[in-house]
C-alpha cells in the first residue's frame, strides 16, 4: 500500500458478496452490509450498516491484519 501511495483500503461486502471481505480480513458478514478500513500498517476497523430487522449492527475494530 505504501509503494502506491494508499493510506486506507476500503473493502465492502454483505452476505451474499463477501469474497473480498474474507481475503482481507478474514470476516464474513451475517446481515447487512458491512465495510473494512484498513491502514497502512495493518489497523482494521470494521463499520455493519442497519440490519434487515431494522436496528444498527455493533460497530467495532477487528484484529490488525496479516
Amino acid at each position: 500500500m505504501e509503494a502506491e501511495g494508499i493510506d486506507v483500503l476500503v473493502v465492502a461486502g454483505n452476505p451474499w458478496r463477501s469474497d473480498y471481505l474474507r481475503y482481507a480480513v478474514d470476516l464474513t458478514p451475517t446481515e447487512g452490509q458491512v465495510f473494512a478500513l484498513v491502514e497502512r500498517e495493518g489497523q482494521v476497523q470494521v463499520v455493519a450498516g442497519a440490519s434487515s430487522r431494522g436496528g444498527a449492527l455493533p460497530v467495532g475494530a477487528a484484529r490488525a491484519a496479516g
